[in-house]
């Protein structure tokens, strides 16, 4: 969806820090080892990677399937598996007591986390004060949670120009599951190419896709917003998202990550497009 275009002009997250909260990490993948600042997995030296931390690390900040290649990426595993939203909150609560001690360009003004039904957790009420904490730095938090932002998944069909909205479809685990709205943001999530798990020079076919998929993808776009005005604020990006979206035929709204840049410049408004141009 011009992501690439967007890095020929110089808009490829530089000056700009992202962390990601997952699972244990492969270290050394190279699609995003020379990114890595910073990485923490308390109480996890013993375990393997998991599945999870490389393709969503690589869908943020990796050097060549990033939505952010050049954004300064930190990253904080933990047990997800168990369920309890202290070991995120954590997290969240560590990136809030670093941030301002980092230095300028290097600070973390996002956070990803392929994570969500927080209601049904544990430690519901620590992690929102986590929220509201990293909120009053100016930090944007993407998660999978349905009471956080409302956007779904898409998938591009295959062969189709991979700029195009009318080349993507939702994904087919969203089919008759996900009620959408005409503001439901969709992100690309599905068949995708992703880092691996299995070796720091290995990658996968992910097909289906989805949120967890989606979530770094948005991440990665705020930090693009970031990197094109560092006055923004976290309401600011979530607007800018749905204001310069394109309306999809089949409900919901495709992400416009140029016409989110222009926004985020302060260019004004995105034309809708007219009638007959509809996805």
């Amino acid at each position: 969806l011009g992501i690439r275009s967007l890095h020929e002009e110089g808009v490829s997250g530089q000056g700009v820090g992202i962390a990601i909260i997952d699972q244990k990490l492969l270290l050394g993948h190279r699609e995003y080892a020379n990114r890595l600042v910073y990485y923490q997995a308390p109480g996890m030296s013993s375990a393997e990677p998991e599945f999870h931390g490389a393709p969503v690390a690589s869908l943020a900040a990796g050097r060549n399937i990033g939505v952010t290649p050049d954004a300064v990426l930190y990253y904080f595993a933990t047990p997800s598996w168990l369920g309890d939203l202290c070991y995120p909150a954590a997290a969240l609560e560590e990136i809030c007591r670093m941030n301002p001690s980092l230095p300028e360009g290097e600070k973390i003004r996002v956070v990803s986390i392929s994570r969500g039904d927080f209601s049904v957790q544990p430690n519901l009420p620590r992690w929102k004060a986590a929220l509201a904490l990293a909120k009053k730095q100016d930090i944007l938090v993407v998660s999978c949670d349905p009471e956080g932002y409302d956007y779904g998944s898409i998938s591009r069909i295959p062969g189709q120009d991979p700029d195009d909205p009318a080349s993507y479809r939702l994904t087919p685990w969203m089919l008759g599951q996900y009620p959408l709205t005409g503001e439901s943001l969709l992100v690309p999530g599905g068949n995708r190419t992703v880092a691996s798990s299995h070796g720091i020079e290995i990658y996968r076919a992910e097909v289906n896709g989805g949120l967890s998929w989606s979530a770094p993808y948005l991440a990665g776009l705020a930090a693009l917003g970031y990197q094109a005005n560092p006055s923004l604020t976290p309401d600011e990006i979530v607007r800018f998202w749905k204001e310069s979206a394109t309306p999809a035929a089949f409900g919901g709204k495709i992400i416009n990550p140029r016409g989110f840049i222009e926004m985020a410049r302060g260019v004004g408004k995105v034309d809708e497009p007219g009638e007959g141009e509809g996805v």
